[in-house]
Parts: C-alpha cells; sequence; structure tokens
C-alpha cells in the first residue's frame, strides 16, 4: 500500500464477518489498513497505522468499548477520519449519527451498499 493510499479499518468482534469483509475488499481493490476485534485493539492498530484510514467500519457492540466511543477517541486522534457505525440493533442509529458517525447501518448490511458506500468516502 502506497503511503498516500487511501484505505479502510474494519473493527468488529464478529470474526466470520471480519474476513468476509477483507475478502470483499480484496475483490474490489479496496486496500485495506488493519482490521481489530475489539475496541482496544482498534484504538492501538489506528494510532500506529500508517497511512491512517480514511474510512473506519466499526461494530457498535465491541468488547472493551463501543463502538461510539472507539469513533470518538478515533477522532481525537484523526478528525477527518470518516466512520460507518454498523449494529443489529437499529435504535442506536440517532446515537451513533449524533456523535459523528458520518453513516449508521443496520446488520446485516448489503453488500452493493457497503461497497458503494466505502468508495464514495474514499473518494470524497
Amino acid at each position: 500500500m502506497s503511503e498516500n493510499e487511501a484505505c479502510v479499518g474494519v473493527v468488529d468482534d464478529e470474526i466470520s464477518l471480519v474476513r468476509t469483509y477483507e475478502l470483499l475488499f480484496k475483490h474490489k481493490n479496496i486496500p485495506v489498513c488493519f482490521v481489530a476485534l475489539d475496541g482496544r485493539e482498534a484504538l492501538k492498530k489506528f494510532q500506529v497505522s500508517d497511512p491512517k484510514p480514511k474510512v473506519m467500519i466499526i461494530d457498535y457492540r465491541l468488547p472493551f468499548a463501543s463502538g461510539i466511543e472507539v469513533m470518538l477517541e478515533i477522532r481525537k486522534i484523526a478528525p477527518e477520519t470518516k466512520t460507518i457505525i454498523i449494529s443489529a440493533d437499529g435504535e442506536i442509529g440517532e446515537e451513533a449519527l449524533k456523535n459523528g458517525a458520518t453513516l449508521f447501518f443496520k446488520k446485516p448490511v448489503r453488500t452493493k451498499v457497503m461497497i458503494d458506500s466505502i468508495i464514495s468516502l474514499l473518494n470524497s
């Protein structure tokens, strides 16, 4: 990955979903900066990531920190980072957006919707 290449970070505690995203993004030529399985790991990896992800996909329910807490900490490091919060609980969508999420998607997310959204955010 080149230094100026825009990439995506993925944070979800469902390993099968993380692997699905990795394969899907590889197939669509969307670079992945890193994946993390919990909030603590996500923040550690974000801090050392070079380049920093332009877009983060973060599950709401994570071990050690909520997706919103992770997003808020990431914003302190890199305020320009776009964030997609995903959750099976559609009721947290308003909270996620109110706290600064760029987008909220209720799981399961249609593949085309996720890909189109990421490409749009990477190119913005």
